[in-house]
């Protein structure tokens, strides 16, 4: 008869008495899993080994992808504990909005008996029902504006210490956070330089809730924070990130009517843009002979998937089933330009990702109770205060979300705080209305 190793069963119990006292406290604590959700996002790019390796990196696999599925899972259960406990005391039942978001899980789910890659599509919608649970939990747990501050404060110090390990790692070990594919890139402690600029995106609008709702002390830190975050923002080269950043800005700035500050960053933001576009800086060109703003191959690929659309424009191929589409297949000749697809080729355009894996019925069914959101929340007055918040976080990512996959569903930061942002948009407009 095999017996364990006696290490091996102190590991065990450590983790169990780990994994009650962290449920416990989420059970209480929604904060918890907030965090956790949060870290699933991220946890990926914690293993990452930045050495050379051509094949894909955005493929999750081994011990990363088990840690974002427990995560995932954790949180999803919890909220679905946490819902059905305040289930005849809440005031708000389930919204239309997240009554759509449901049904495309739903769908996405039904997908797997026609996906082209059966086994991702089912583990993703799973995951995916998943994080609904969370955010059903999230929308029960958020009813009142104290508990809006808590859920921004999490975010906050979120932020600040991953801030922190960050610029710690750039002194301690710069060969990890500098890219190998681009060495005057930087990564990080995650394992893409445009993951990071996505992070450090959506860092800025909860520094800005801080500045503007809190005392002087308070403000300067979360100033002093923000100009770090921006400092690694720039250090990323991520283009899409920065510009949609200065669009979040923008946003923040026009819905509190301080127009003093925006003609002030408008001139900085222009002799910024005429810098870096007059000397093409190195950080932010993809390739030796172009120029920083070259899509980088990214019109040929929607061009690629356009036709694949046109096959099929109802129900699409499966959800989340990205460049798997372009398996098998020849060069695609388009416009005498020739494009090399292969199956670990992301879309880089997340309406274009959403309508290949779910056809216009999945599209549909996506993004209008996100548009929804927006338009109700515009139409609240400015000094509510989810307003700014909401708004200059989902506006920026569904502008990235053109140029990159930033919103298609669990993957990344982008797609976590959009559906946090876009919970409390939802939440706070049926509140107040």
């Amino acid at each position: 008869m095999y017996i364990l190793e006696p290490y091996i069963l102190f590991l065990f119990g450590i983790l169990l008495i780990a994994g009650i006292v962290i449920t416990y406290f989420a059970s209480i604590k929604y904060e918890f899993l907030i965090i956790s959700v949060v870290l699933s996002a991220l946890v990926a790019g914690f293993f990452f080994e930045n050495v050379i390796n051509w094949t894909s990196e955005e493929i999750e696999y081994g011990l990363r992808s088990y840690l974002k599925a427990g995560l995932i899972f954790f949180s999803g259960f919890m909220g679905l504990i946490y819902y059905l406990k305040k289930f005849r005391t809440h005031k708000f039942k389930i919204s239309l909005n997240i009554s759509l978001f449901l049904l495309f899980i739903i769908f996405s789910v039904a997908s797997t008996f026609y996906s082209i890659d059966t086994k991702n599509t089912l583990n993703r919608s799973v995951l995916l029902f998943f994080v609904s649970l969370f955010l059903v939990g999230l929308n029960t747990w958020l009813d009142s504006e104290e508990k809006l501050k808590r859920l921004i404060n999490t975010l906050y110090y979120l932020a600040i210490i991953f801030i922190v390990i960050n610029l710690i790692m750039l002194l301690a070990n710069p060969a990890r956070v500098w890219w190998w594919r681009s060495p005057n890139r930087f990564i990080g402690i995650t394992a893409h330089p445009n993951e990071l600029g996505g992070f450090c995106m959506v860092n800025f609008p909860i520094f800005y809730w801080k500045i503007y709702n809190s005392s002087r002390k308070q403000k300067i830190v979360a100033t002093i924070f923000s100009l770090l975050n921006l400092v690694i923002l720039l250090l990323t080269g991520s283009r899409t990130s920065l510009l949609v950043s200065v669009i979040g800005l923008f946003i923040w700035l026009i819905i509190y009517k301080d127009w003093i500050k925006i003609l002030l960053f408008f001139i900085i933001i222009l002799l910024g843009g005429i810098f870096i576009t007059q000397f093409n800086i190195s950080t932010y060109k993809r390739d030796a002979g172009s120029n920083i703003t070259d899509l980088t191959e990214r019109d040929l690929i929607w061009k690629g998937a356009a036709l694949f659309i046109y096959k099929k424009p109802i129900i699409g191929y499966g959800y989340s089933v990205e460049g798997k589409i372009f398996d098998n297949q020849k060069l695609l000749n388009m416009e005498e330009q020739y494009f090399n697809p292969n199956s670990q080729q992301p879309l880089h355009n997340g309406y274009i990702s959403i309508f290949i894996g779910g056809g216009i019925i999945g599209f549909l069914l996506w993004y209008i109770p996100f548009f929804m959101v927006i338009y109700k929340t515009t139409r609240t007055p400015d000094n509510l205060i989810f307003k700014p918040f909401v708004l200059s976080v989902m506006l920026p990512i569904l502008i990235a979300n053109i140029v990159e996959s930033a919103i298609v569903g669990y993957f990344s930061a982008t797609d976590i705080y959009f559906l946090l942002a876009w919970i409390i948009g939802d939440r706070f407009y049926r509140q107040k209305t």
